[in-house]
Order: structure tokens, then C-alpha cells, then sequence
């Protein structure tokens, strides 16, 4: 809808006060909705939030509204998100966003760049993943975790 694409925009202002009652709005929106329409929120910040400072407004933005959620999430209610957020959640771990966090200027820019909160947002996944059958969301899960890694060698 418009009211959230206007609210996922104003996550890219410069004002942190402005970012700040966007997360909060887009947070309350995502409790009143729930989990079901969580990917298409996820979109609307995938859109407003690509680039730069951006990305790291994403990932501490993704966190809050999957926290609120999760909190009265059933085992299984998330599943249809891991697919849109793990990608996500591994850009911020190990992309462009991490190289900058160690980037004492950019770090210093806002909150959301000081750390980072996916390994957390993985870990809320991880606790809410229905575990299937047929095992595509925990193949998902276990690929991130494995991309996230190091590797072995010996």
C-alpha cells in the first residue's frame, strides 16, 4: 500500500529522528499484519533501502519488525520469510555492509551502522522455522549458516 511504501521511504532520510518513527511505524504495522504479509514488507523496504547507509537501516530496520513479530509467531509462521530474509541477513553479515562497519566514519553515521543485528535475526529464524519434510526453509537456514562459516583446513 502507499502508507507502507511512504513509511519504508522515509527509512532512507538523514534524519535519524525521521528513521527512527519510520522503523517504529513500520514495526506497529508489522504486528497489526502478521507474519503473513511479512514478505510483502519485506519488498517494500527491499525497494526504499538499496544502497549505502541504506543497508544498514535495512538490516537493524528487518531485526526490529522480526522481533516484534516472532514474539507472538507460531513455529511455522515465519517459513514463508526465510527465503526473502536470509539473503538479506547474509549481505549484512558478510557484504558491503560489513566492510563498512569496520569503518570507524561510517559506523559513527547512526545507530544502525554500529552493529550488526542479522546474526540475531537469524538466530529468531532459526528458533521459529517449522521443521519439514520436505526441508527447503532448513536447507535455507543451513546454507547461510554455512556461507557464514569459515572454513576448515587442515
Amino acid at each position: 500500500s502507499a502508507a507502507i511504501q511512504t513509511a519504508s521511504n522515509a527509512l532512507a532520510s538523514h534524519n535519524p529522528d525521521v528513521r527512527e518513527s519510520a522503523r517504529k511505524a513500520m514495526c506497529a504495522v508489522a504486528n497489526v499484519l502478521g507474519t503473513a504479509q511479512l514478505p510483502s514488507l519485506i519488498a517494500a523496504l527491499c525497494n526504499s533501502l538499496r544502497k549505502g547507509y541504506q543497508l544498514h537501516v535495512l538490516g537493524y530496520t528487518l531485526h526490529a519488525m522480526l522481533s516484534g513479530v516472532a514474539e507472538n509467531a507460531a513455529p511455522g509462521e515465519l517459513d514463508r520469510s526465510v527465503d526473502s530474509l536470509v539473503p538479506i541477513l547474509s549481505e549484512d553479515i558478510m557484504g558491503i555492509a560489513a566492510e563498512e562497519r569496520g569503518v570507524g566514519k561510517i559506523a559513527a553515521k547512526g545507530k544502525e551502522a554500529k552493529k550488526c543485528c542479522s546474526y540475531d535475526s537469524l538466530s529468531i529464524l532459526a528458533r521459529r522455522v517449522q521443521f519439514r519434510a520436505d526441508g527447503e526453509t532448513v536447507t535455507a537456514l543451513i546454507g547461510a549458516v554455512e556461507q557464514l562459516t569459515p572454513r576448515c583446513t587442515s
